[in-house]
């Protein structure tokens, strides 16, 4: 009995590389955006012990959906991790994913939003993903039904993005399906931003919100309920919201502080 009140009372959080999501090395090792957040939740759930592993998103989710207890801090929804994941409240809203593709497609430059099927099906362009990871649940059906033409998507087994970007630069790949702040990340290293546009897909939410997941079992939603109290008061923090708008351009600066403002409720939650 003893030994089960201890695993109880124990957390492990899976951790990923996904500048600047989060960044576990580097220059702004800590400072990625799930870092704060982290650091904020795991200070704040008095009477647990935590530890991390470094773990792609697929094999969290196969973990979760074994039964096993792990928590991840930044995950979306969609159909397939509903059955193996508890969510808390949103803990952040971001801008949704787009295409990161060379300038020299002149004729795919513009502002407005693209069809991804219809990029998929018209440019003979190959998109490179990371694995096990989810941009949007139309977008996630789309990949799925490409996903034995290995001429159209590219998938990197590894969850860490800059390896895709790696590519993009050595013209491996055509394209990159990739968050805008992920992309000014490395428009800030990697890539030269002169070089490269982005490109709004049609099929993707403008807003996504983020969640702390963890294995849909009793142990999950309890630990569930204790986070989202922590989560009320780290939401209203100053700190944590620099810590998540240092990353974005001014224009989903200025679109995340609406929607903070919009979607706060009187009790500190995050409405969705």
């Amino acid at each position: 009995m003893a030994k089960l009140h201890a695993e109880l009372k124990e957390i492990t959080w899976a951790k990923f590389h996904v500048p600047p999501l989060m960044i576990l090395d580097g220059n702004h090792k800590g400072e990625g955006m799930t870092d704060y957040l982290l650091q904020s939740i795991t200070g704040g759930l008095n009477g647990y012990e935590h530890s991390s592993v470094i773990m792609p998103m697929n094999r969290v989710i196969d973990v979760m959906a074994s039964g096993k207890n792990l928590c991840h801090p930044a995950m979306l929804k969609n159909d397939e991790r509903r059955t193996s994941a508890l969510f808390s409240e949103p803990t952040v809203a971001l801008p949704g994913a787009v295409l990161v593709f060379p300038a020299v497609h002149t004729k795919l430059t513009s502002t407005r939003a693209l069809s991804l099927y219809q990029f998929l099906e018209e440019t003979g362009m190959s998109i490179g993903i990371t694995g096990g990871r989810s941009y949007d649940q139309r977008v996630d059906q789309i990949i799925s039904s490409y996903k034995n033409n290995p001429k159209k998507i590219i998938l990197q087994k590894s969850s860490e993005n800059s390896g895709l970007f790696r590519m993009l630069q050595r013209g491996r790949i055509d394209s990159v399906i990739a968050f805008p702040f992920e992309a000014i990340y490395a428009f800030g290293g990697l890539l030269k931003p002169q070089g490269y546009a982005m490109r709004p897909i049609a099929e993707v939410d403008e807003i996504l919100t983020g969640h702390i997941a963890c294995t849909n079992n009793a142990w999950g939603a309890e630990v569930i309920r204790k986070i989202n109290v922590v989560l009320r008061r780290t939401i209203r923090d100053p700190a944590y919201r620099k810590s998540i708008t240092r990353w974005l351009s001014h224009e989903h600066t200025n679109q995340f502080i609406r929607w903070c403002e919009k979607n706060l409720t009187n009790n500190g939650a995050f409405g969705e």
